[in-house]
């Protein structure tokens, strides 16, 4: 029998681990624990718990959780963390009591060193996401990738710099990192971005005729036809649209044709909303109201009618045919649906 609990042996692996893991690579590891942490039985909670004792995968667990907008969870793998922390004190403190003699110490050694390489061998193996990678070139990876969603579809994308970005519903984002500069393009579409701390290789976004400059932070941004509206909700941005203006914490910003239009105050949320499935309107023109319900609605909408007048309510983006029934509801609206759209009839 190995003289190595499963404990001791999870936690040789976490250490060579650590060694050859890459920012992003730890994103995508903290991303497949949030798939399958449903499902935990015994063996993979112990294999978390000694996944958590690395600070940083427990960043970036922290990371993914709260950019999914999954704060509970955040907290359910911090008591198992504490859990995990405080049974190794108890067995630290069994061990100092029944202290094994002398020759075992030395047995249990050259057992150590006698299944270290079958463990290496097995986690380059089995660990698809532990590809050794020099630790300075790490911070410096180039990037160029597409990235887009179908009508309906969210998706969460994993940068190799560390940085995430979850897409909304027929959005698009070209990814070009260099050396010098973390540069991506959100042509079409919204998307929420947790940027990685890298002061020395800033991260922008373009957005043909205004660009948003960051270090490390979360915001989003909507892109609309006519306009594009940004909200910041953690960190500084810089954003640059016929001039410059630095836009903090709880602060957002609405351009138009590449110009400043109006900034205003968040409220306390700590995600935008479409991020937790919800979208709600507060005398809203029609016109945007509709924009955003059509990213995630098949067939698209289309008014007949004057497109500015002003809605409110409280849609389920999860659900779009309650939507559609919330607008044919609405006073001054019909809503008919035709062989490949839905046509919203203004009737005032």
């Amino acid at each position: 029998m190995s003289p190595f609990s499963t404990n001791s042996i999870l936690l040789i692996m976490a250490s060579l681990t650590h060694t050859t893991m890459t920012e992003s690579q730890r994103l995508e590891q903290a991303a497949d624990w949030l798939d399958r942490i449903d499902e935990f039985n015994e063996q993979d909670k112990q294999a978390f718990a000694c996944w958590l004792n690395d600070n940083d995968n427990r960043e970036a667990f922290n990371r993914m959780a709260k950019a999914l907008g999954q704060p509970e969870i955040q907290m359910a793998a911090r008591q198992l963390h504490q859990q995990e922390i405080q049974a190794q004190t108890n067995v630290v403190s069994l061990r100092k009591s029944v202290w094994l003699k002398a020759t075992l110490a030395t047995a249990a050694t050259l057992a150590m060193f006698a299944i270290l390489p079958s463990l290496t061998d097995s986690l380059n193996n089995s660990s698809p996401v532990a590809q050794p990678v020099p630790t300075q070139a790490a911070s410096w990876h180039n990037q160029q990738a597409h990235f887009g969603t179908a009508i309906g579809e969210n998706r969460s994308a994993n940068l190799v710099d560390g940085s995430i970005v979850y897409l909304n519903g027929d959005s698009t984002l070209e990814v070009n990192h260099n050396e010098a500069l973390r540069e991506v393009s959100l042509t079409s579409g919204q998307a929420y971005f947790d940027v990685a701390h890298e002061p020395q290789r800033p991260f922008i976004v373009e957005l043909g005729n205004a660009s948003v400059r960051v270090v490390g932070t979360a915001f989003d941004i909507d892109r609309l036809a006519d306009k594009t509206e940004i909200r910041v909700y953690e960190g500084i941005v810089s954003v640059r649209a016929g001039k410059t203006l630095m836009l903090h914490k709880g602060e957002g910003a609405v351009l138009q044709a590449g110009h400043w239009q109006r900034t205003f105050k968040l409220d306390d949320a700590a995600l935008p909303q479409w991020r937790t499935g919800w979208l709600e309107v507060n005398n809203q023109a029609l016109m945007e109201l509709v924009m955003r319900l059509n990213r995630h609605i098949r067939k698209p909408i289309r008014i007949n009618g004057d497109a500015t007048l002003p809605v409110s309510g409280r849609f389920n983006l999860k659900a779009p045919e309650q939507a559609l029934q919330l607008l044919n509801a609405m006073d001054d609206l019909t809503l008919t649906e035709m062989d490949d759209y839905y046509q919203l009839s203004v009737t005032l």
